[in-house]
């Protein structure tokens, strides 16, 4: 069962809106190729909207979202001694993608699935571990042609993350 997910309170969407101002920011100077998978949307308010929705997330889960910016991350938070890529769609009716560039070797430990408007109605749908999701995902191109991973939303799991096994 998915769950409906709070708005930020103002500083929160504030912060949330710097940091994303200051990824476009460090991309930007630092030549890092956009990996956008959508060229009709602006690439700056992507990093601002993406990074609402990972403070909306960490908020969810009663956690903070990670403040990193020397360079382009795959952990979003951590959660019980996990690292935690949260993905999001607008599209009330798509899946889990992950870009193509991520692999087993560089993900985080679990990919987090949100859905809605950045500002708007948000639903988290699950979670899953970056080993099932590489094992079940399908690789699709984009409108870009570069690659991605596609996990459907049935093999997410529901609930809280567990504790990291030591």
């Amino acid at each position: 069962m998915h769950s409906l997910v709070e708005h930020l309170d103002p500083f929160e969407r504030e912060t949330a809106e710097r940091y994303g101002t200051q990824i476009s920011w460090y991309a930007e100077q630092h030549g890092l190729k956009d990996m956008k998978q959508d060229f009709s949307k602006d690439s700056k308010q992507l990093n601002i909207d993406a990074s609402i929705v990972e403070h909306r997330f960490a908020k969810h889960m009663n956690v903070y979202p990670n403040f990193q910016l020397d360079g382009p991350t795959h952990v979003d938070v951590i959660i019980n001694g996990h690292t935690v890529d949260v993905k999001w769609t607008d599209n009330p009716g798509h899946n889990l993608a992950v870009r193509g560039n991520i692999t087993p070797a560089n993900a985080a430990d679990i990919f987090a699935l949100m859905r809605g408007q950045a500002e708007g109605d948000m639903e988290y749908c699950g979670w899953i571990g970056k080993d099932d999701f590489f094992e079940k995902a399908d690789v699709k191109h984009g409108q870009s042609g570069l690659p991605y991973r596609v996990c459907w939303v049935g093999y997410l799991n529901q609930g809280p993350i567990p504790e990291k096994e030591l």
